[in-house]
Order: C-alpha cells, then structure tokens, then sequence
C-alpha cells in the first residue's frame, strides 16, 4: 500500500470519527486524545509498512542485478572456453597442413629413405586422430 493512499485512509477514519453522533460524547473527556493516539499510531505502522515494502523491493532489485551479473559471467567463461578451443583447433589444423605438406615432399623424393620416412609420419598422423 502506498503512503498516499495510507494517509487517504487515515484522512476517512477521522472524518467518519468527527461525523458520528458521538462527536459530543468523544469531544468529553478523554476519547478525543484516544483518537489522536490512534490516527498517529494508524499514520506510525503505514509509515513503517511503506518503507519495509521500499526495503523489500531495493532487495528484490539487487537480487536481480546480481542474478544478471552472474549470468554474464557464465557467458563471458563460456565464450572464452569457446575461443580457446577454436584457436586450439586451429594451430592443430595449421600443424598437420605442415605436415602433410612435408609429407607429400618426402613421397615424391627418389630417395627410398624419405618415402620410409614418409609412411612412418602418415602412421603417426593416423594415431592422434584415432
């Protein structure tokens, strides 16, 4: 509830208070003090259950940032996983072109050796794919 309609109820108490055919009866003695301590108490607990809502809602405001942070987080870890791995991946790309080129350099040699060589390194590529 809000404070202005807090205090738009506390302004129809008094009014049906004063209005009533009791005026003259309160008016004596001590019932008009008693209403007095009754609006301020009635005026006390919409203050107070205002600012608990105002709390409450600046807590829920601060949840959500810090919900919103957290994900953010998340994602930043997860996009920098991402890019480590795809720089990864293409260093691996990059060194097996080098090798199949050497390869292919070593398979069009006339030296038997080099051919040897050749096939040892073709086996060894099959093995970290495996």
């Amino acid at each position: 509830m809000g404070l202005g309609i807090g205090l738009g109820v506390v302004q129809m108490v008094t009014l049906n208070l004063i209005s009533s055919s009791n005026l003259k009866g309160m008016i004596e003695g001590k019932s008009i003090i008693s209403m007095f301590f009754s609006m301020v108490m009635i005026g006390g607990y919409l203050v107070v259950m205002e600012l608990f809502q105002s709390i409450q809602r600046q807590q829920q405001k601060q949840a959500k940032l810090e919900q919103m942070a957290l994900e953010r987080r998340y994602q930043y870890d997860y996009y920098q996983k991402a890019y480590t791995r795809s720089e990864a991946i293409r260093d691996m790309r990059h060194d097996m072109r080098n090798q199949l080129q050497a390869i292919q350099y070593l398979f069009h040699s006339e030296e038997e050796e080099s051919r040897m060589r050749a096939e040892e390194m073709v086996n060894q590529l099959c093995e970290k794919i495996r």
